[in-house]
Parts: C-alpha cells; structure tokens; sequence
C-alpha cells in the first residue's frame, strides 16, 4: 500500500465519521473503538487512528489515555460559549464575505441552500444538517481569512454535537432555511451591516431550538454507518 492510498483513505475516513456528526447521527460520548471502525471501514487501525487524532485535533473528538476515543460531549455552559464564539466568528466572516464574493459564489451558496431544503422535503434531516453546515463552511471560504475559516469550522462542529445533545424534538427547520436565503441576499448585496446583524439574528434561532435538560440517546457504530459504506 502506498503512502498516497493511506492519505486517501485516512481522508475518506475522516470524512465519513466528519459527515455523520454534522447530521447528527453520532451521539455525543458514543465510543469510536479503533478495532469495530476498521471493521467497518475495512481498512487498517492505524488509518483509523489517524482520522481519529485529525478529529481530535477539530475540537469534535475526546481521546482517553487507556480508554480509547469518543465523540465530546458538551454541558449547557460549553453550549452557550460555543454558540457565542460562532456568533462572534462568522460575524466577521459574513462581513468580509460581502467585501469578497463573486457571483459565482453566490450562485453556489443558492444551490446549497436548494439542496438543503431538497433533502428536508424528501425527509432527510440528516442529509440537511450536513448541507447546513456546508453553506456555512462555504462563507467562510468566500471570506479568505485562511485561519478563521479553520476556527469557524470547528466550531460549526461543534455546534454539531450541541444540536445532537440538545435539540428539542420536532423543532422546525423552515426559520433557519429563511435565514439562509436572507443571509444570501445581504452578501450579494455587499450589505455588511445587514449581514452581520443576519448572522447573529441566525444562532440566536439555532439556540432557540435547544433544551438544555435533555438526556442524551444511544447509538452504535454499527447503526450509525450501516448504510453510509
């Protein structure tokens, strides 16, 4: 196996487990067992391992000495700082967004947003979650501040893990779609005053739809990527 095959699937790896956190199919504390992922995945421990110290290095996964990995966990206190510190984060990056954006990239936002209330409609919550999480990651990039683009990615995250931890059963989803759109319109616009504003107005919904004495779930690895190889 070359060097090159191992960076491939350590990333398809990582992206598989990276993807089913954004669509809250991983519980938060579920147990990552190096040997049960390779099984899974069908390829060595030491690729898994890999992705596992990657993930860690996101902020999104607990590495245990003796204990092995699991997925964080956060309490209602870490919630709320996490939804603040991407409130403050993608305030700036909204704002540099409508400085940078080129139409293509607005065009690209749309589709997102398209693909986004697509999967809702067919009943794919998960599915929408994750494409949620990828307009965001999108601003970020439209903005081209290399460094805050990394740091809003953890922390959309782990905004992941909290809305898997937390969220009230049935919340609607319409609000957050709207705001998208809205969101949209202001970069277009160049209108980084509206934008910001936008954004902030935006993880306040998220934070709406969250009840902070919910007990968590459990799953395992096996249901969680039954269908996802």
């Amino acid at each position: 196996m070359t060097s090159g095959k191992v960076v491939n699937l350590d990333e398809n790896v990582y992206g598989r487990v990276f993807d089913a956190i954004l669509e809250q199919r991983l519980v938060p504390g579920t147990s990552l067992n190096e040997e049960e992922l390779a099984q899974i995945f069908s390829v060595s421990r030491t690729v898994i391992r890999k992705s596992l110290v990657r993930l860690t290095h996101d902020g999104i996964v607990e590495s245990r000495q003796n204990r092995g990995a699991r997925l964080a966990t956060v309490t209602p206190e870490d919630a709320r700082e996490i939804l603040e510190a991407r409130r403050l984060t993608e305030g700036v990056l909204v704002r540099l967004a409508c400085e940078r954006n080129t139409p293509a990239q607005i065009s690209e936002l749309n589709n997102l947003i398209r693909e986004e209330e697509l999967a809702e409609a067919e009943g794919n919550h998960g599915k929408s979650l994750r494409m949620s999480g990828e307009f965001h990651f999108k601003i970020s990039e439209i903005a081209g501040n290399k460094p805050l683009a990394e740091f809003a990615r953890k922390l959309i995250s782990k905004v992941s893990l909290v809305i898997s931890q937390f969220e009230r059963p049935n919340s609607p989803v319409c609000v957050l779609h709207d705001d998208h759109r809205a969101l949209v319109d202001a970069i277009e616009a160049k209108n980084s005053v509206l934008a910001k504003k936008l954004m902030y107005e935006h993880i306040k919904h998220i934070e709406d739809k969250l009840n902070f004495d919910k007990a968590e779930g459990v799953v395992t690895l096996r249901e969680v990527f039954t269908f996802d190889c």
